[in-house]
């Protein structure tokens, strides 16, 4: 049933994305979340004929123990991302090198939005720039600059209206480099983590901490999903069509939200799941029955155990999201931001009361593939090193293929 997968990353769970992606008419989309969320409290989801057990749940949870394995693998493999840049004296640029150069790009004499960019950092032959650029940086030294006649190919999708225009960019060589394997060492460590660890025995102790807490959010998201299963398997419900079109409503409403944030339609988003819009349709009225089910039993046991929502239950959202509680509120509703909290208090309530048993160890493929995620993640953190630096380089994407 898995209720989360395609229920859960609606609504507020996905307020991390929606945030940052969706706010483009955010006081009139503030009104309607706000008054389409508050008027769910006045809609008739049906009843628990049974409530199943709820408390000694039989759970199986993965293992959050971190091994030394694993904390050499994420410095292996970090090492292999980030490796020594070694300044280049006396020779011109050759294939390979890594160049740092400041450039700007001229249509008919007159700069052009999104061509210029000071301190980039450019593999020759790598073919990330336009056809000709870096060919013609070979060869350059140390401190020169040079005019680089260049034609725009055609068709170029980054930008129509370049397409086949003769451009000029005048390139500054700052410096060369080459790369060597990085070693393990106090400097290497502050280098990569911008000053945030500076000792090796630090840079172990962060990297423990982040696998723990992944491993743990992990854990704890499976259990509480494991756990609702189980309590909705063991109920017994009588179903409003009412609470469930609810339900189907706004889970639509948010994945259109989310597929037209990122450029595409609902039927291109469907495909992501490898299913039809038809097939994606399906999954969701059916998960919107599962939904309603579950905000029934959320309501019964917040109810029955005598629960209240404290400002520490909204901590974890907070952190997720960047926003406070009640910048929450104002985006997204009080009713909605607050149903949230509830069911992860209520699931988390269910875990804590089971009997746990640690899973088999997942495969290394899977952990690799997490390991890979949090390495990228934490590359591209130390690489980022001010929100200027980003927007500009942004710009420089006309120079890029």
């Amino acid at each position: 049933m898995k209720i989360r997968n395609i229920v859960a990353v609606c609504g507020v769970a996905a307020l991390a994305v929606v945030a940052g992606t969706a706010c483009s008419n955010k006081s009139q989309e503030n009104k309607e979340t706000s008054s389409a969320s508050d008027a769910a409290e006045n809609i008739d989801y049906g009843k628990i004929v049974k409530l199943g057990e709820y408390k000694g749940l039989k759970l199986e949870v993965i293992d959050t123990v971190v091994t030394d394995d694993e904390i050499e693998s994420r410095i292996k493999a970090t090492l292999s991302m980030n490796p020594e840049k070694i300044p280049v004296e006396g020779r011109a640029v050759e294939n390979g090198d890594i160049v740092n150069i400041d450039f700007e790009g001229k249509l008919d004499g007159v700069a052009f939005e999104g061509g210029t960019f000071k301190g980039y950092d450019l593999t020759i032959g790598s073919g990330s720039f336009i056809p000709g650029f870096e060919e013609q940086v070979i060869g350059m030294k140390k401190g020169e600059t040079k005019d680089l006649d260049i034609t725009f190919p055609d068709p170029y999708e980054n930008n129509p209206d370049l397409a086949g225009k003769a451009t000029v960019f005048t390139v500054t060589l700052n410096e060369i480099y080459k790369e060597t394997p990085a070693e393990l060492t106090d400097a290497w460590v502050e280098r990569v983590t911008m000053g945030q660890q500076k000792t090796v025995a630090e840079y172990r102790e962060a990297i423990k901490t982040e696998i723990e807490k992944y491993k743990k959010d992990n854990s704890d998201t499976e259990a509480q999903i494991a756990a609702m299963e189980q309590v909705i398997e063991n109920s017994e419900f009588e179903l409003s069509e009412e609470g469930i079109n609810k339900e189907y409503t706004d889970m639509k409403a948010e994945y259109e939200k989310m597929a037209t944030a990122y450029g595409m339609d609902i039927k291109q988003f469907a495909e992501l799941s490898n299913m039809t819009e038809e097939e994606f349709d399906v999954k969701l009225k059916e998960n919107a029955e599962n939904r309603a089910k579950q905000k029934l039993i959320i309501d019964e046991i917040f109810k029955k155990e005598k629960m209240s929502l404290e400002d520490a239950d909204y901590a974890d959202l907070e952190e997720q999201t960047g926003m406070a509680k009640n910048d929450l509120y104002l985006q997204y509703g009080q009713s909605m931001v607050d149903d949230y909290v509830k069911t992860v208090k209520v699931e988390q309530f269910m875990v804590d009361n089971a009997t746990k048993t640690i899973k088999p160890a997942q495969s290394p493929e899977v952990m690799t593939e997490a390991q890979t995620k949090a390495q990228t993640e934490s590359k591209a953190d130390a690489e980022e090193t001010s929100a200027e630096e980003t927007r500009e380089q942004t710009k420089s994407s006309e120079a890029k293929q």
